[in-house]
């Protein structure tokens, strides 16, 4: 794990959390199901998924993407409360 200055908080950082909506076809590959899209501004069939990044004015460090998985996709059919 790097540590240092490059990445240590600083006045002119930010933390970004941005939701993506991704449209796919069927049911079959995981992750995927009738939902919010935002960049279709519709529900339709798709993926979603929640990337975290720290963005500086010099670069731009990805530390978190979690896709987002439809009900449908577990036994029970209710969403997953379980992230890790």
């Amino acid at each position: 794990m790097r540590r240092g200055s490059a990445t240590a908080p600083s006045a002119d950082a930010v933390l970004v959390i941005d939701e993506t909506g991704d449209r796919k076809y069927g049911t079959h590959t995981a992750h995927v199901g009738r939902q919010y899209l935002g960049s279709l501004g519709k529900v339709d069939s798709g993926i979603v998924s929640v990337h975290v990044l720290y963005d500086t004015p010099q670069a731009y460090f990805p530390l978190q993407l979690r896709p987002y998985t439809p009900a449908h996709h577990f036994p029970r059919k209710t969403n997953d409360t379980d992230s890790d």
